[in-house]
């Protein structure tokens, strides 16, 4: 029988400054910097899944998957807010593998 493997996520979200800390799962940093809204679990069965994250308008966002930066083929959409100031970014079907998994943001600017 086929043996469903977990993965689990752990999620780090970090500012482009000299020194800057970078929170573990669940954190969440206010003001100028990245917000991870979903996913908010950080253990999955599924071997692909969507990151939801909010940053502040004017700044771009890195995202890497286990060290690596994420392949072009993955579907972004990009949802500008003017009223909030913030920008509210969606990666769809990011892969991961079997294991632990860790997805890394970082802002640039802003």
């Amino acid at each position: 029988s086929k043996q469903s493997k977990k993965r689990s996520i752990r999620q780090q979200v970090a500012q482009a400054s000299p020194g800057a800390e970078t929170p573990e799962s669940g954190a969440t940093q206010t003001g100028s910097s990245v917000e991870v809204l979903s996913p908010l679990n950080t253990s999955t069965g599924q071997k692909f899944i969507d990151l939801v994250v909010r940053y502040p308008m004017g700044s771009t966002v890195k995202l890497t998957v286990n060290g690596q930066p994420l392949p072009d083929a993955i579907a972004t959409q990009v949802q500008p807010d003017e009223t909030t100031n913030q920008t509210t970014q969606v990666w769809y079907r990011i892969p991961l593998k079997s294991g632990k998994n860790i997805l890394l943001v970082q802002s640039e600017g802003g």
